[in-house]
């Protein structure tokens, strides 16, 4: 295997692993959410943006390498490396507004 594609390989590991993990955390936190511990679905959260943030990292590394003609052919391990980082974001959205909820209905004493 040349260079490039261990790069590439090794970088779309990263981000499906850091995407994985996150997803996780925010199905976590939107468990606890709905269980009403705010503060255990807060700090889920963060450490979920934490492994996102390093996912993102890797893509931005491989989309500089692309901006370069560095990396040839896509390969469909990166395509789907996306995907796993994109469809984490949107359970980010969703953990955000499962603790939104939470607040506000513990303000109205709704359980």
């Amino acid at each position: 295997m040349d260079e490039v594609n261990s790069f590439v390989e090794s970088a779309c590991m990263e981000i499906i692993a850091g995407a994985g993990y996150a997803k996780s955390l925010f199905i976590e936190a939107c468990d606890d959410a709905n269980k009403n511990d705010v503060e255990s679905a807060k700090a889920k959260i963060a450490e979920a943006k934490e492994a996102l943030e390093g996912a993102h990292k890797a893509h931005f590394e491989l989309i500089t390498k692309e901006a370069n003609n560095e990396l040839g052919e896509v390969k469909l391990l990166l395509v789907h490396a996306e995907d796993q980082m994109m469809s984490c974001e949107i359970y980010e959205t969703m953990a955000n507004k499962f603790v939104d909820l939470s607040i506000a209905l513990s303000k109205l004493n709704v359980k």
